[in-house]
């Protein structure tokens, strides 16, 4: 090297200004990791260029140029945390929840990295709200595309299931999950790199939200580390309770229709909305002081039996089924 740091990129590779050497992205990269030039210094009105565009390009929803712009912002300056945020968020909001737990993964890693090159590149007195800011994109994006997935659902007709043209819905679930998933793991990064539980508490309690039941040990965990931070929290832990204990089982063919029910019809109006609340509040309770009295659960079933008739009987079906908002 003939000493210079005056390095750009001409055609594919890094050409210095000096003496005309011509370097690799790998090895430019390489050398700006260990010091050897500093490019960031040199390039500083370019990268701000190409942030510029890049944020233009989100404006306007064209995520796959924000990605090219941010990839080219990384090769120059590596340490660059708003490209690296902007990067993996624009892949988060070009995803189709179909397709979203494919990226998953990329995401997550993206995230974390953008987290840890906050910490070590924006001062302290300035991380705090750098890191806010990037919490509530990802919490709004996070309830966009939960809405997005249980708008889909409540417009879904009965017995989706089994309708072949509505194939989406296992896929709609798992998006679902993982979309929490990003979310969650977002909250755990920024308390293990930052330790605002405050912040992570918020983080937290968006991403349950999209839990369905399968994940419903997780959504416990989480639901205890947002308690020790917010004792005043009251979850939405939804569970049939007199159902599953009158039946023995939450999956089984009597319960399933009652959860489709609840799911398509009552969630759909205001009192029936009201009503489920109540239920979850209060059946709880009733389980754990009747739940072992065999006369009344007797009682109770025969009730729920005719009911679960009606029911089938105008179209609710008993196949097996996953519930969304739980």
């Amino acid at each position: 090297m003939c000493g210079s740091t005056n390095l750009i990129k001409e055609d594919g590779v890094f050409v210095c200004q000096a003496c005309g050497t011509k370097y690799t992205e790998e090895a430019s990269k390489r050398m700006m990791v260990e010091g050897a030039v500093d490019v960031k210094g040199n390039t500083t009105q370019k990268v701000a260029d190409l942030l510029e565009s890049a944020k233009r390009a989100m404006a306007l929803e064209q995520y796959e140029n924000v990605g090219n712009y941010c990839k080219q912002i990384l090769l120059i300056d590596p340490l660059n945390w708003e490209a690296s945020f902007y990067d993996a968020y624009s892949k988060l909001m070009d995803a189709e929840i179909d397709s979203l737990p494919e990226t998953v993964p990329y995401i997550v890693k993206s995230l974390r990295s953008t987290l840890k090159t906050i910490k070590n590149q924006v001062p302290e007195e300035e991380a705090r709200s750098v890191v806010m800011d990037v919490s509530q994109r990802i919490i709004q994006t996070s309830s966009r595309i939960e809405e997005s997935a249980n708008d889909f659902i409540k417009h879904a007709k009965t017995g989706l299931m089994h309708d072949d043209n509505n194939k989406r819905f296992p896929r709609v679930v798992d998006g679902l999950n993982a979309i929490s998933s990003i979310t969650l793991s977002f909250g755990d990064d920024i308390m293990d790199i930052f330790g605002y539980s405050d912040l992570c508490s918020e983080i937290w309690k968006q991403g349950i939200k999209g839990l369905t039941n399968s994940k419903r040990d997780e959504k416990q965990k989480y639901i205890a580390k947002i308690k020790r931070i917010d004792p005043d929290y009251v979850s939405s832990m939804s569970g049939c309770y007199v159902a599953t204990a009158v039946y023995g089982s939450y999956d089984c063919p009597e319960v399933w229709t009652l959860r489709r029910y609840r799911d398509s019809v009552l969630a759909r109006c205001y009192f029936g909305r009201l009503f489920i609340k109540l239920y979850y509040d209060i059946s709880p309770k009733l389980v754990s002081v009747f739940g072992d009295n065999t006369r009344i659960v007797s009682v109770v079933r025969k009730r729920l039996d005719r009911f679960v008739n009606h029911l089938r009987a105008n179209g609710i079906e008993s196949s097996p089924y996953i519930d969304i908002n739980c």
